[in-house]
């Protein structure tokens, strides 16, 4: 299983469909992401529709009268195991998101 953080590899500034479509095209499984995932607008047409694209899961799922759609979490089964891969933001120079270790302690119940 292969995951990548694609953060921002459009440009150096979120992703973009073509983007996403290079990275499972060269074997990634999983792209996860950060608070520059918004960056590029053709990610709303998408990230709800690639269950291999997910955002932080504790980004809040508004902010500044947007929909922040998406999910933060992706289970798959790999060779008879199910692996969950879950992206978290932290709180160290950034935005106050809610607690990564209070979301995943939400998650885990």
């Amino acid at each position: 299983m292969i995951v990548a953080n694609g953060e921002n590899v459009a440009g150096g500034s979120g992703v973009t469909d073509e983007t996403v479509r290079e990275l499972e095209k060269s074997g990634v499984d999983i792209i996860t992401s950060g608070n520059h995932i918004w960056d590029k607008k053709d990610v709303y047409s998408i990230i709800d529709n690639n269950p291999n694209l997910i955002r932080p899961i504790n980004y809040p799922p508004t902010l500044y009268n947007y929909k922040n759609p998406g999910k933060g979490i992706s289970v798959k089964n790999i060779e008879g195991s199910r692996v969950a891969v879950i992206s978290l933001l932290g709180q160290v120079f950034m935005n106050h998101w809610e607690c990564p270790f209070r979301t995943m302690d939400r998650v885990f119940k």
